[in-house]
């Protein structure tokens, strides 16, 4: 439960340039916590992000 809403509001926190910074401080919260679960949604959409970039070409 607390993992899924420190992802939700370090994403939050990315979507808004003023808050970016705060963001960052999530991902290190989450990798220092739960690194491997972290590791997975980091790869997870790095994967998503890549298909939208090929497919928007």
């Amino acid at each position: 439960m607390i993992t899924s809403a420190l992802v939700v509001a370090t994403l939050l926190c990315f979507a808004l340039p003023s808050t970016r910074g705060i963001g960052v401080m999530g991902v290190a919260l989450l990798l220092y916590f739960f690194p491997l679960t972290t590791l997975a949604l980091l790869v997870l959409g790095g994967v998503i992000f890549y298909f939208f970039y090929l497919y928007k070409k």
